[in-house]
């Protein structure tokens, strides 16, 4: 058999076209999905915590003191600092939480409290270079308060 003569080398050039255009995209995609998994996560867990802390409190404003407060501790936990939150909720690029509620400003029997978590993350993380392009995640919970709890007596 005769080999032709002007096909010396094009294993190196498909070699590097096969790296460069489908491992590559395809390990950056891979490393893209687990810092985006990982505060969706951190988003629920905040949500589910303030919620709770919520409809444990003596009052709304209790409750959203404490709810507050556990919500940075939760995310302070889960890597995400003090300089990251937002002074109200609504905005892009820092984490929010939203409480509402069946009444809002009324923590009653039965009533249901919603908590809200916006959340940055980034969306393409490049190995060894960093992220680009961040966006918003959103976890939400809802809490039920007990039918049967008591509350502290409100005195005239």
């Amino acid at each position: 058999m005769k080999r032709l003569p002007d096909e010396d080398g094009f294993a190196a050039v498909e070699w590097a076209l096969g790296l460069g255009l489908i491992v590559l995209p395809l390990v950056i995609a891979v490393a893209s999905i687990a810092p985006v998994l990982d505060r969706l996560s951190t988003a629920r867990t905040v949500a589910a915590e303030a919620a709770r802390a919520m409809v444990l409190a003596d009052d709304w404003a209790d409750g959203e003191e404490r709810a507050f407060d556990l919500a940075q501790s939760v995310a302070r936990n889960h890597g995400i600092g003090a300089d990251e939150w937002c002074s109200g909720p609504g905005r892009d690029g820092c984490v929010s939480v939203e409480i509402t509620g069946t009444t809002p400003g009324v923590l009653a029997r039965g009533g249901e409290v919603y908590v809200v978590v916006r959340i940055p993350a980034p969306s393409v993380t490049v190995p060894f270079i960093g992220e680009f392009a961040s966006f918003m995640l959103q976890g939400a919970h809802t809490e039920r308060a007990d039918d049967y709890r008591s509350f502290p007596a409100v005195r005239p």
